[in-house]
């Protein structure tokens, strides 16, 4: 899949950061708030960036 859909903000997009659990998000913003809606502890070390299949 070339598009992936943010957990957070709903927003399609083509490259970002993903989780452990393989949830995509935008950026780190995105992934602090979803944690904070869901009363999760966001680490961000267990947060990757996807590398754009472009480069």
């Amino acid at each position: 899949m070339l598009a992936y859909q943010c957990e957070n903000c709903k927003k399609f997009i083509l490259w970002g950061s993903v989780n452990e659990h393989n949830q995509h998000f935008c950026d780190e913003k995105c992934y602090e708030k979803y944690c904070e809606r869901n009363g999760y502890t966001p680490d961000k070390n267990k947060l990757y960036k996807i590398k754009s299949v472009f480069n």
